[in-house]
């Protein structure tokens, strides 16, 4: 945890130091959107996301939202996903820096990602040890932060593919909701990964 602290703060210093440089140049500013997979620790396997985006220089922030199947929790006790439709579960906010700027057709990124999980995940009269009580819900809110490396195509002028890959920290808070309205409360935290992929545009 602390190591991933440590990382984190060193990037953003670095993210500072080029955005500085940025603002001292007269770079116009791009606006975009894309889609694609988010697939991370707090997804409980792959969701949507959409966002917006905005480029100017060597950096570029999206924000958007995030979208999942609905989720329920299995005979052992994992969370497990619906295969009908997706909706809206979360949202997530991205900080990309090219160090070579993004000219090229090909161009390399670093990324920091924040991403919140609100699941309410139906429970279908499975048993909880220990309680050994009939869990019928669980709601969760899960935080994660990760770090990415990732590489950028651009093609057709105002279209690319990225896709990245990264490590970070997911902090999570559950309620238990039981079948006799007793409830339990657990929080937890650990490394995460992610993987993300998809399609962006440039106005």
């Amino acid at each position: 945890m602390k190591s991933t602290i440590f990382i984190i703060i060193i990037l953003l210093s670095q993210f500072s130091l080029f955005a500085q440089k940025d603002s001292t140049e007269k770079l116009s500013i791009q606006h975009g959107g894309g889609a694609g997979v988010y697939l991370s620790g707090g997804s409980h396997g792959p969701c949507l996301f959409t966002d917006y985006t905005i480029e100017r220089g060597k950096s570029l922030i999206s924000v958007g939202p995030l979208f999942n199947q609905d989720l329920f929790v299995g005979a052992d006790h994992g969370v497990r996903r619906q295969t009908e439709g997706f909706n809206l579960t979360g949202g997530h906010c991205s900080y990309v820096l090219y160090p070579n700027d993004t000219k090229n057709t090909f161009n390399l990124f670093f990324q920091l990602d924040m991403a919140f999980f609100k699941n309410k995940i139906d429970a279908y009269n499975e048993y909880f040890h220990p309680y050994h009580l009939v869990l019928t819900q669980l709601n969760e809110k899960v935080l994660e932060t990760t770090i990415s490396y990732g590489f950028r195509i651009n093609f057709l002028k105002r279209f690319y593919f990225n896709q990245s890959l990264g490590i970070g920290a997911i902090f999570i808070n559950q309620k238990y909701l039981y079948e006799d309205e007793t409830t339990r409360n657990s929080k937890g935290k650990s490394l995460t990964g992610l993987f993300k992929i998809g399609l962006g545009f440039r106005i």
